[in-house]
């Protein structure tokens, strides 16, 4: 089994804050090489940075960016791509009438088409896609 991590989990890995214990973890107790990162969450990610930098937060923007080369290089061989069946998928889970939002339907179509369980912090969201996940705040489920 592989885990593809939610940008929830992945800002909380960032943040190290008290509320971020459950990541933390739960990222000292699996194996590193069976983390993933949607490229979605990737998109997601430099996103807020752009949105930092536009609202003009130059060293905060500098400070997320620093982070965000970091975390690609890490993970630069444990990227799972949104291809075309990923699509396929994303547009079934995306015509459900409780589907979340579109970000939420792409990570959760991706983690399908690659065999990952989603790990994040908005299971009710995941919940609602039929893919695997794990709120790590909460009881994990399918």
């Amino acid at each position: 089994m592989i885990y593809a991590l939610d940008t929830s989990v992945v800002s909380a890995l960032r943040r190290r804050g008290p509320d971020d214990a459950p990541a933390l973890e739960w990222a000292r107790g699996v194996s590193q090489d069976l983390v993933y990162l949607p490229a979605i969450v990737l998109a997601e990610i430099r996103y807020g940075i752009a949105l930092v930098e536009r609202r003009g937060d130059v060293d905060q923007a500098a400070r997320l960016d620093a982070w965000f080369q970091g975390l690609n290089g890490i993970y630069q061989d444990r990227v799972l791509d949104f291809t075309f069946n990923g699509a396929m998928v994303a547009g079934e889970i995306l015509a459900r009438p409780d589907a979340p939002g579109m970000a939420d339907c792409l990570i959760a179509a991706t983690a399908r088409v690659h065999g990952a369980t989603v790990v994040t912090r908005n299971g009710r969201d995941f919940a609602r896609t039929g893919v695997e996940y794990m709120d790590l705040w909460r009881d994990s489920g399918t």
